[in-house]
């Protein structure tokens, strides 16, 4: 049996054939990408930049990266005491204090945002057997525990029932954050007001149980110390974050 060979003149043809198919589909996939910028540039111009906008917030930023952000205040190779106080009031839930420390703890060891953090349980027993605690200093609080630094949250406000009546709520804090420098007494964050002032709600919910309350005010602390550690860490900032008041 004899195998004909193609002729160059066979490669050459074929060759062309393929070359020809090709440009046509890169053509036909420039006209279309054409055709589809025309009639974005015509809807924008019936109505307005509306829709170029909404084609993009959909369609390409969330492909963007976002630039991380730095820390504000880096304590990474500090040991750290977060220290809660509000003003002792007829209905302050008795969780709040541990459930603020223990969530903002989480975040920062999460985050390697620190290089030791008090555990609650040695404030606890602390504050048990040292009434005098309110009258000391945050300096001098850090110097109890030995510490490099403290985390100092203050409660101004902490609100979980809601105006609408019995079974609705809408938990709610407010407070201010800043951190002191044990040595020195001085405010080391933030650096350009006394303090950082911030409020945070979980937004308006039923509850007919005390679990789900409880669980209402875990989620609340969870919420305000996820958002109040961003400062204290590198981070790439949520899709949302300018949103934000």
């Amino acid at each position: 049996m004899t195998i004909k060979k193609k002729s160059t003149d066979d490669c050459e043809y074929q060759m062309k054939g393929l070359s020809a198919v090709l440009t046509k589909k890169t053509l036909v996939k420039k006209h279309n990408a054409l055709l589809i910028s025309l009639l974005l540039l015509s809807a924008a111009n019936l109505t307005g930049c509306g829709l170029l906008g909404g084609f993009y917030g959909v369609f390409i930023d969330p492909f963007i990266p976002r630039a991380p952000v730095p820390a504000e205040h880096d304590m990474s190779e500090k040991k750290i005491l977060v220290w809660i106080d509000y003003q002792a009031e007829p209905d302050t839930n008795h969780m709040l204090r541990r459930e603020l420390t223990e969530h903002l703890r989480q975040e920062l060891n999460d985050h390697q945002a620190a290089a030791a953090i008090v555990e609650y349980q040695q404030i606890a027993q602390y504050r048990l057997l040292h009434p005098e605690v309110m009258q000391m200093t945050i300096q001098q609080l850090g110097q109890q525990f030995e510490t490099d630094q403290v985390l100092y949250l203050y409660v101004d406000n902490f609100q979980l029932a809601h105006e609408a009546g019995p079974g609705y709520y809408k938990p709610t804090l407010t407070g201010h954050l800043k951190i002191i420098d044990v040595d020195s007494g001085k405010r080391l964050w933030p650096t350009s007001q006394t303090q950082h002032p911030f409020t945070f709600d979980t937004g308006f919910q039923e509850a007919q149980n005390d679990l789900r309350r409880q669980q209402m005010i875990r989620e609340l602390c969870q919420k305000t110390a996820q958002n109040l550690t961003l400062f204290f860490y590198k981070h790439v900032p949520p899709k949302d974050f300018d949103k934000k008041p």
